[in-house]
């Protein structure tokens, strides 16, 4: 027996919309595709040896008991964080990775009676956690150049209580002008959010902003910078007049792993390995810029990430799956805004991506 109020909370349930999994997930599926194929699709970190990682890991395991849950750690990394970004502990909140963290926000501040507004193309997840939430959602094309229409993205959120960016932003891999940004503060009175999983790629971030600007939060992960994508760790940066109402009300209590937070203490001790995986991955992401560029009928966009968008010649559906025969799936983004048939490639280690130059040579010059 099923009561008329859970059927509807069934019936809705079943239309909202929920994020999609990377298609690599279902790579197994793919008759055409090899038994080791290269995951090259969602922005994870090639450069942070997993050997080191592995070690850590082991190191942590030996350690910890995992019977017990995490106290004293959780205030260890948010000291750690709070020495490496110049804030203090109590700008610091810790999530079970970066979306968790923009899940409770956007159920924190957003409702029916609210609008959010975005840019486009970014990442989906705003749109899909606002929408849950009831709120309006707008969405305002970047333009050509992928910079940032601020004129029209605050006409469009003149009645609206939250803004989304993304900066730098994910797929086009650009970072937005920071006066830009602090325009965007100054002019709008709503809460701002800016995701920066890549900025650390970038080298420049606003993090210490959350002084100046009260109605501004930031999100930052280590699913990218520190390559601990499978253990999910986010945390945001907001006045304590966000953050602490936001741990104390709203975040999941133990909501971050023991195993997680320890693996964390590792990297922010051991910094200079981090350091070093940026500089290799920079110096590798402009020569793979360079390479896909000097291919007949690609275009490589410019990028401050991990990542590289760029736009093929051919169908993109046949170059996604000649690529995928070819041991190597890459994101398969379509248009974004003129520029069609466009992929998303995370940036590998050297012999990967000479492997993907090799076969996007193959399949556009011929």
């Amino acid at each position: 027996m099923m009561s008329e109020w859970v059927k509807r909370r069934v019936h809705w349930l079943e239309r909202a919309e929920g994020y999609r999994m990377p298609e690599s997930a279902d790579l197994e599926q793919d008759a055409a595709a090899p038994p080791e194929v290269i995951k090259l699709d969602a922005n994870e970190n090639f450069f942070l040896p997993s050997e080191l990682l592995r070690t850590w890991a082991r190191e942590v395991a030996d350690q910890l008991d995992p019977r017990f849950y995490s106290t004293v750690e959780y205030h260890r990394v948010v000291r750690a964080l709070s020495d490496r970004v110049g804030l203090s502990p109590a700008h610091i909140v810790l999530g079970n990775g970066g979306d968790q963290i923009i899940d409770l926000v956007a159920r924190t501040f957003l409702d029916a009676t609210a609008k959010a507004v975005s840019i486009s193309p970014t990442y989906s997840f705003y749109r899909l956690r606002a929408r849950l939430t009831g709120a309006a959602w707008t969405e305002v094309p970047l333009r050509e150049d992928f910079s940032l229409d601020v004129d029209r993205l605050l006409d469009v959120g003149r009645e609206a209580q939250m803004i989304f960016l993304c900066s730098p932003n994910n797929p086009t891999g650009n970072r937005f002008d920071p006066e830009q940004i602090r325009s965007i503060l100054r002019r709008f009175d709503g809460l701002v959010f800016v995701d920066e999983a890549y900025a650390e790629f970038a080298g420049e971030t606003l993090a210490r902003w959350v002084t100046e600007f009260r109605h501004l939060i930031i999100m930052r992960t280590f699913s990218k910078l520190h390559g601990l994508a499978g253990l999910r760790l986010g945390y945001m940066l907001a006045d304590p007049i966000i953050a602490r109402p936001f741990a104390e009300k709203m975040q999941y209590p133990y909501s971050v792993s023991t195993f997680t937070l320890h693996m964390a203490l590792k990297l922010l001790e051991h910094d200079e390995h981090v350091r070093t995986a940026v500089e290799q991955m920079r110096s590798e992401r402009a020569r793979l810029q360079r390479e896909l560029n000097a291919i007949e009928g690609i275009r490589a966009f410019d990028s401050c990430t991990n990542f590289i968008l760029f736009q093929v010649n051919r169908p993109v559906e046949s170059v996604h799956q000649q690529l995928i025969e070819r041991g190597l799936f890459l994101k398969k983004i379509g248009d974004v805004m003129s520029y069609q048939n466009c992929l998303r490639t995370t940036v590998g280690p050297r012999e990967v991506n000479d492997r993907l130059i090799i076969a996007l040579r193959r399949i556009c010059e011929t």
